[in-house]
This record gives C-alpha cells, sequence and structure tokens, in this order.
C-alpha cells in the first residue's frame, strides 16, 4: 500500500441515507473513497461509491450522483492499460444511454481538490 493507502482505509465510502455500502476489494483505487470524503467535508451531497449503474452489467461507477446523475470516474494507471480503452468506451456509451452525466479527473484533481470543485459546479449546474 503506497503513503496514501492508510490515510484512506478509515474514510466512509457512502452518505448516511443512500443504498449499499461501497464494494471494496484489494483491487480498488483509495482514490475514489478519497473524493466522497472530501465532498463530505465541503458539505456537498455524498456519492454513492463503486455503484453499479447499469443493472445487469458488471459496470461500476467510481462515485455516482444518483438523484443528479452524476457519475465521476478517476482516469488512474489503469485505464492506460492496453485493452481496457475499448471496455472504457463502451462504458461511456452506457453512462450516456442511461442519461447519466461523465465527469473525468485525474489523480491530481483528486489529490488538490479541484475534482471537489469539479463537483460543486456540475451539482449546482443540475
Amino acid at each position: 500500500m503506497g503513503h496514501w493507502g492508510k490515510r484512506w482505509t478509515s474514510l466512509p465510502t457512502r452518505g448516511p441515507r443512500h443504498g449499499p455500502p461501497a464494494r471494496i476489494t484489494a483491487h480498488s483505487d483509495p482514490l475514489p473513497s478519497f473524493l466522497a470524503a472530501a465532498c463530505r467535508r465541503a458539505s456537498l451531497p455524498q456519492p454513492l461509491v463503486e455503484y453499479p449503474f447499469a443493472p445487469g452489467r458488471k459496470f461500476r461507477a467510481d462515485c455516482c450522483w444518483v438523484e443528479a446523475k452524476l457519475i465521476v470516474e478517476v482516469q488512474g494507471a489503469v485505464h492506460r492499460i492496453k485493452g481496457r480503452f475499448k471496455a472504457d468506451v463502451e462504458r461511456s456509451q452506457v453512462i450516456a444511454c442511461l442519461g447519466y452525466r461523465l465527469m473525468l479527473v485525474s489523480p491530481d484533481d483528486v489529490r488538490n481538490g479541484r475534482a471537489v470543485e469539479l463537483v460543486r459546479e456540475a451539482l449546482a449546474a443540475g
């Protein structure tokens, strides 16, 4: 676990009124949970983390605000793996077909707080 990992292990992964807890696995990226906690500290609505947004599909959103139809994906190293591009394109198409807005953020955007400001703007725009 990197130096960031220990700090994120105790952060909440869902809001108090929202659905099932996040699905955390050994391969889960801690950045979506960090973003959810940063949104809570900024008094923003809580996202569902690793939310299964497409019934019958294996896709999960890093962070999803269901009522706002907003999905935020943190574009980490896994998205640069050869062969992942095709899956990411299909995922983006499903997101659009289901009426969600998709926002892509970098790990740096999450760490430096820019992602929280982008989420604030997207939620305000409705």
